[in-house]
């Protein structure tokens, strides 16, 4: 299953100089906290979306991306949907 959502239902502000690690787990604990922990372990893939870029907080079969420009989103669900 492939979850995207935009950062404006996490209701979450990202700082400039904030640690990937920092971010993909903020965005983590968000995401759980709001939709819960079952949607979140059921999901292959899931995306957060926001005006310009996206992040990928949970990839079963790749690596957590953060600050990826969109301009690439199609193809990383393309390459989802191909999976």
């Amino acid at each position: 299953m492939l979850i995207l959502v935009s950062s404006n239902k996490l209701d979450i502000e990202f700082g400039l100089g904030d640690a990937a690690d920092q971010t993909v787990n903020a965005l983590r604990k968000t995401f759980i906290e709001k939709y819960g922990e079952e949607i979140y372990t059921k999901a292959s893939k899931v995306v957060v979306v926001e005006d310009n870029f996206y992040n990928v907080i949970k990839d079963r079969y790749g690596p957590v991306l953060i600050g990826e420009h969109n301009d690439f989103l199609d193809d990383l669900i393309d390459s989802h949907l191909a999976v």
